[in-house]
């Protein structure tokens, strides 16, 4: 029985299959299916590191949350410009959310490993992220160069609906084109080693561990990343370009500081953002090392999602004024609850030491406080409502003599070239609108002498 078994072991043996069953048979059976990340060597400085990349974390969350919240609630900053901010601090937390739990645990732990799937899906996260800040800096350069270069055409081309549909727009073409992508990577073969030398699954080193050829992956990235990424790029230079040449041509020092200042926060993002990217990708890898594209990386998905609400911030005074003005009101209402927790105890221990809280000395105090607080409250309310009013009354009568003016001025240049001119059709027409400015007002003076003789008798009560 053994020999058998091993006569038809050999014979399984000196059979040649063909080299792609084999092939597959291999790549089968050395199917890579867990990722090990190295990320920083840190030695003995690797608690010091974690601290200090949690408090970004955290400085990054909480930033990005208040500007939301402040856009939410301030309605001085319900414009365009916030709201792509608020897009930009939303993908700012789906990136920082993206990459920095897990490399803090690298940090923590020297190494970590995750499964191929959860890679893939970290590196889709991290692309769409990536992405769309791209392009939301695009469409906040446009925005800007609007604002900048056509003022008076910027509130009707910059509506809510068009920010809405450019944001709606951007979210699913880029979720669209991030998954085809995501789908292409699916079908290679990783047939190993499993290890990445970076702090998160990148696109290079998540391809480098295929065995399939990566010729059309590659195409699929070039064909894919040019609208994404470089089309969103070539609109902002181009755009700053309209900006710079407008803002060259104000006279005033004060005017083109005015200008630049509106533009400043997002040229520094873009700046910071693009500058890494060019850097880390354009740059060919045998010209740097691996740690320098390791630093390179932290740079934009580390240090600009926490930079970005301090450079809008501290660079911005609409939100430092909305910062400020509900930090004040949150501060009042606190200081006024401490403030009636005091009142209310020491009433109650007043109460219960008098025995009778409705006796006669304390009740005829308390009538008349609250007799004199509603006299005032009414007095003070009837003399704003008689301001209010008269002011009105006056700015009524004020527009009727403007007007009646500006209509008998009209009426004698008329005449007066009718007359010079000796245009017969247009002295007529003249007269006919004399007659009915006439009859314009004989019909309202009566209103016009109500409302004189109102305002003077609210005048006369004010005063």
């Amino acid at each position: 029985m053994v020999s058998d078994t091993a006569e038809e072991g050999s014979r399984d043996s000196d059979v040649d299959w063909p080299e792609s069953s084999q092939a597959s048979q291999a790549s089968y059976r050395s199917n890579v299916t867990t990722v090990v990340l190295l990320g920083f060597y840190t030695g003995r400085f690797n608690v010091v590191f974690f601290i200090f990349l949690l408090i970004i974390y955290c400085l990054t969350i909480c930033g990005n949350l208040l500007i939301i919240l402040l856009v939410s609630i301030s309605k001085t900053l319900h414009s365009p410009m916030y709201f792509f901010i608020t897009q930009l601090s939303i993908t700012d937390i789906i990136l920082t959310t993206d990459v920095s739990p897990n490399m803090l645990s690298l940090v923590l732990h020297r190494s970590a490993s995750i499964s191929l799937s959860s890679c893939i899906a970290q590196f889709y996260f991290f692309a769409l992220s990536e992405a769309s800040q791209c392009v939301l800096l695009a469409v906040m350069s446009y925005d800007r160069y609007l604002a900048i270069c056509s003022p008076l055409h910027y509130a009707s081309i910059m509506n809510q609906v068009l920010c809405m549909k450019l944001v709606f727009l951007s979210w699913i073409i880029l979720c669209i084109t991030e998954l085809i992508l995501i789908l292409t990577i699916c079908r290679l073969q990783f047939c190993g080693p499993n290890t990445i030398d970076h702090f998160f699954c990148d696109l290079n080193p998540l391809i480098n561990l295929s065995c399939s050829d990566l010729f059309s992956v590659n195409m699929e990235i070039i064909f894919l990343g040019t609208p994404v990424v470089v089309l969103p790029f070539l609109l902002i230079v181009v755009s700053y370009t309209y900006i710079v040449l407008t803002i060259f041509k104000i006279p005033s020092y004060s005017g083109r500081r005015k200008s630049f200042s509106t533009c400043s926060s997002h040229l520094t993002i873009v700046c910071i953002y693009y500058g890494t990217l060019i850097a880390l990708y354009l740059i060919p890898n045998e010209r740097q090392s691996q740690m320098t594209r390791k630093i390179l990386a932290m740079l934009y998905t580390v240090l600009t999602p926490v930079l970005n609400p301090f450079i809008y911030s501290l660079r911005n005074k609409d939100i430092k004024e909305a910062f400020i003005k509900i930090s004040n009101i949150n501060m009042n209402n606190f200081k006024g609850n401490l403030s009636s927790d005091p009142e209310s105890g020491s009433g109650r221990k007043s109460t219960a030491q008098s025995g009778n809280p409705e006796s006669g000395p304390e009740r005829k105090s308390t009538a008349q406080s609250v007799s004199q607080y509603f006299s005032q409250y009414f007095s003070q309310y009837y003399l704003e409502v008689s301001t209010a009013f008269s002011l009105q009354l006056q700015g009524i009568y004020y527009a009727k003599c403007f007007l009646t003016d500006q209509v008998q001025a009209i009426t004698d240049d008329v005449i007066v070239k009718a007359v010079t001119r000796g245009n017969q059709e247009v002295s007529e027409r003249s007269a006919t609108l004399r007659s009915a400015m006439d009859k314009a007002e004989r019909k309202f003076r009566v209103p016009f002498m109500v409302l004189d003789r109102t305002r003077d008798v609210l005048g006369f009560l004010r005063f």
